[in-house]
């Protein structure tokens, strides 16, 4: 534990209702279940602060669109509360999932960045791939990021 959060892994249920408050305000519970949240080597971890859930990030066994790379994992619903934002929580979460990814041999994580986050996901050497975004149903595309492990 650092600055006085624990990064742990937790149960899908723990997870789903950040992702409801942060990533989909407004919007009902089941739009927060991600298809293969239950995959067996799939895992969901949680940011403890004091025993609150203050941020969480889920890594799924899935190729990027277009590829067959069986060694590809995707990174989902990375999210922390806003008030605990700028202190290396978000960091500390997808370290967690990269760790987790290569102790399962995997060589590559991707995922669809929301484009306010794109500078902190390339600061943990993501880069974009401009030319496959995901259209998501409110705001800008989100463009495909990835990073070989």
């Amino acid at each position: 534990m650092t600055n006085g959060v624990s990064i742990q892994r937790v149960a899908v249920e723990v997870v789903r209702p950040l992702r409801a408050q942060v990533l989909r305000p407004g919007q009902p519970l089941e739009r927060n279940i991600y298809p293969g949240d239950d995959a067996p080597d799939t895992v969901h971890f949680a940011a403890l602060l004091e025993g609150r859930v203050v941020g969480s990030a889920s890594v799924f066994h899935q190729p990027p669109p277009d590829s067959a790379l069986p060694t590809a994992w995707r990174l989902r619903g990375v999210t922390t509360l806003p008030d605990v934002r700028g202190r290396g929580f978000g960091v500390r979460l997808v370290e967690a999932c990269v760790t987790y990814v290569r102790q399962q041999n995997g060589t590559y994580l991707w995922f669809f960045a929301n484009p306010p986050a794109v500078g902190f996901y390339e600061n943990l050497g993501f880069q974009q791939h401009p030319d496959m975004q995901n259209v998501v149903e409110v705001g800008p595309p989100h463009p495909l990021m990835g990073r070989r492990l």
